[in-house]
């Protein structure tokens, strides 16, 4: 796990397990990273196969950390399609079971940058309102 100030004074968490079994949500997260850290914009992977997956990683957001943004990363798969979430990604399964949390997108060659409460002030793009949608019916 590793927390690091961004440059624009937000605190920010990320969790990047390296270990080779799945990680999970632990106290931790509440403790330290939430209590201690009280970060306001996390960056959680949520690949579900070297770290949580997308319910685990929601949960360790919204009871646990509980910043008041967060970006998702490496979901190791293709998650978005000309700028938009593939409804049936485990990207969009996170940002769905976030609910109210906003949850920016990274998208290549863009640049975000957030103000001191985890608002996007530039280069968010794609809002998670179209994730929250669900996956498309087949």
């Amino acid at each position: 796990m590793t927390v690091f100030d961004a440059p624009t004074s937000i605190k920010t968490s990320a969790f990047d397990d390296w270990k080779p079994l799945r990680s999970l949500p632990t106290s931790d997260m509440a403790l330290i990273v939430r209590d201690f850290y009280h970060p306001n914009l996390a960056v959680v992977n949520v690949d579900g196969v070297n770290s949580m997956g997308p319910e685990e990683a929601a949960y360790a957001m919204k009871q646990l950390v509980q910043p008041a943004a967060v970006i998702p990363s490496h979901a190791e798969e293709q998650v978005t399609n000309n700028g938009v979430v593939n409804p049936d990604s485990r990207t969009a399964q996170f940002i769905q079971l976030v609910g109210d949390m906003p949850a920016y997108v990274p998208l290549s060659g863009r640049t975000m940058e957030f103000d001191r409460d985890a608002q996007c002030v530039s280069g968010c793009g794609m809002s998670s309102d179209a994730a929250k949608a669900g996956p498309r019916k087949r």
